[in-house]
């Protein structure tokens, strides 16, 4: 038997994407540019999608970096996206510390942004920005980075301790296109 809380929350979800695709065709641009119609229901099926990749498919007891369910410039295009960064998203827990390790190779760049939830969901916040150019890095390029809710010694990342479910942003800048795109493991240590 269907509990009434799961099927409430699939007549909301398809009631929501129906209110998008009425905004969407109610737009001037819409109405006025027959050949941007069907880019639009594009991007309606890829905010589907990026949905889904980013709130529904991560298991939290199990993390990991996705590396190709949002902003690729092969597949997905929402947020403007640039053919020379690596985009990966994970989603962490803020009651858990968790390592992200990896090895830099031909990267010149890396950023990480930390949200305490899901883009545009109520009390949604920016928790911290990091750029690898202030964390120590071995010579070889390897370098390890704690995310944790309490501070640690070494390469940090702040995380929100009344967050279950706070979604990260790493971009990877690559120097060249066919260049070593290195290394970068998460792993939960408690």
């Amino acid at each position: 038997m269907t509990s009434q809380a799961l099927t409430k929350a699939w007549a909301d979800y398809h009631a929501t994407i129906e209110e998008m695709r009425r905004l969407t065709e109610a737009t001037t641009r819409f109405q006025q540019c027959a050949e941007h119609r069907a880019k639009a229901y594009h991007t309606l099926m890829e905010v589907q999608a990026m949905a889904y990749n980013f709130v529904i498919a991560p298991r939290m007891e199990h993390p990991r970096i996705y590396r190709n369910c949002g902003w690729q410039t092969d597949i997905y295009t929402l947020g403007q996206t640039s053919p020379d960064i690596v985009y990966g998203v994970l989603s962490v827990d803020g009651r858990q510390t968790y390592r992200l390790s990896g090895r830099m190779g031909d990267i010149t760049l890396v950023l990480l942004q930390v949200f305490n939830g899901m883009l545009g969901e109520p009390g949604f916040r920016t928790v911290g920005n990091y750029d690898w150019g202030d964390f120590s890095i071995a010579p070889d390029g390897r370098f390890e980075v704690t995310l944790s809710a309490t501070e640690k010694p070494g390469n940090w990342i702040n995380l929100d301790p009344t967050s279950g479910y706070q979604f990260m942003l790493i971009r990877r800048a690559l120097s060249k296109w066919d260049g070593d795109r290195g290394e970068l493991e998460l792993e939960r240590i408690t």
